[in-house]
């Protein structure tokens, strides 16, 4: 036997379509949305309803898209859908059903834009899956009124990536600074890649995004940056790429990151050969770019013990290496020189995994950083003086009677010179 229509709970959800729709009652409708708390209550049996639980959830899932469909303003779409998040509408249904919450964000934020809420939409079938899927019209008119902040509020609203919002904003900043006078300035132009950082960091942006952004800026001609500047771009798109984190031990050398450390060096040393290949402008340049990642002794100072050198990465690839006709770097003399000064360099900083890694990447050796890796292995007693290459012992037996000469003075001393193997 049925219940009494009062306790019939399809009853008060056509009561609150009836004081929505008829009488526009926003206030009154709310009593009626109550049926919520009810069907929670209820479980699987619904006493005095029409069909059973998937029958009941489908119909009123139905009647309020169609509800929202229908609405003759974006303010009355508004209080709707207002009212379906106050009553908690659709939450415990057990079938899927419209996100009203998204919808009601989503309506706001487009209120605070000047837009229309989901009027292009109307003649959809479905309304609620329309305005929520077709976002690509609504994001090109914030954007193109520079509402970045909504536009990024919106796609929060809507569960997708932001990134291309925050690049787009800065890409905007950039063709207005480029139209100043202040784009003359190197200075002024690294201020302003610092700035982008430091935003793109604000506002959460994602490691590719921000990795291709300030890749894409070093490698565009048309900006006119000096090869210093496109080291220090390349800096900031190698410290995004590392921002991911968990990157394969493939990439390290193989992948994404050791082209990006590739170029940013092979930059470096132009900017080295443009300074007439002066040492002192290889601690002098890192001293002006330190990112959060770097220490303020800049990049060449800090120094490794050996413990730490020989169980580097860096040492293990180095020792595996293979330098074949086929694989070597094809650098020019004057490259290759210079290229050699800085591997040079870095170990006379005591940063000999560095080293290593340098000549991994372009897959070219130096005299210098042969004779360290093996005194440092014949000193840890990694390996025996026999089982050195000919032409590494040669080299330490070279370096050796060159230094006593160099130690020579007038004095006798009982120094033995030692004599080749």
């Amino acid at each position: 036997t049925a219940l009494p229509i009062s306790e019939n709970l399809l009853f008060y959800f056509l009561k609150f379509h009836e004081a929505f729709v008829l009488k526009v009652d926003l206030p009154g409708s709310v009593e009626y949305l109550e049926f919520c708390s009810r069907l929670h209550k209820c479980g699987n049996e619904f006493p005095g309803s029409i069909g059973n639980r998937q029958w009941l959830e489908k119909t009123c899932s139905d009647i309020a898209e169609c509800m929202l469909k229908k609405c003759t303003s974006d303010w009355l779409r508004r209080g709707l859908l207002k009212i379906f998040c106050d009553c908690q509408f659709g939450e415990n249904f057990e079938s899927m059903i419209t996100d009203y919450s998204k919808l009601y964000s989503v309506g706001l934020i487009m209120e605070k834009a000047g837009l229309d809420f989901g009027a292009e939409d109307g003649a959809a079938e479905n309304w609620s899956e329309a305005v929520l899927e077709n976002h690509s019209a609504v994001l090109e008119k914030m954007l193109a009124n520079g509402q970045f902040d909504l536009a990024r509020k919106y796609l929060d609203a809507l569960g997708l990536a932001s990134d291309s919002i925050a690049i787009k904003e800065i890409l905007v900043e950039l063709d207005d600074f480029r139209k100043s006078d202040m784009w003359n300035s190197a200075k002024s132009r690294s201020e302003f890649w610092l700035r982008s950082h430091a935003k793109l960091i604000a506002r959460n942006c994602g490691s590719q995004a921000g990795r291709d952004y300030f890749e894409s800026l070093a490698d565009l001609s048309e900006l006119c940056l000096t090869t210093m500047e496109r080291v220090r771009l390349l800096s900031l798109a190698l410290y995004w790429h590392e921002r991911a984190g968990n990157l394969s031990p493939d990439d390290d050398y193989d992948g994404v990151r050791s082209k990006l450390e590739k170029k940013m060096w092979q930059f470096r040393i132009d900017a080295y050969i443009e300074e007439g290949r002066n040492v002192a402008f290889l601690d002098s340049e890192s001293r002006t770019w330190l990112l959060d990642k770097q220490k303020d002794d800049g990049f060449f100072v800090r120094k490794e013990n050996t413990r730490s050198v020989l169980m580097s990465d860096e040492m293990g690839r180095w020792l595996n290496r293979k330098w074949d006709d086929e694989q070597i770097e094809t650098l020019a003399p004057e490259k290759r020189d210079a290229l050699v000064d800085v591997v040079d360099h870095l170990l006379d900083c005591q940063k000999v995994s560095d080293a290593c890694r340098l000549s991994v990447l372009f897959n070219q050796s130096t005299p210098d950083l042969e004779c360290v890796v093996s005194c440092l292995r014949l000193a840890s007693g990694q390996t025996s003086f026999a089982e050195l290459q000919p032409s590494v012992r040669h080299l330490l037996y070279t370096k050796a009677v060159a230094r006593d000469a160099d130690t020579q003075t007038t004095e006798s001393t009982s120094k033995r010179v030692p004599t080749e193997p």
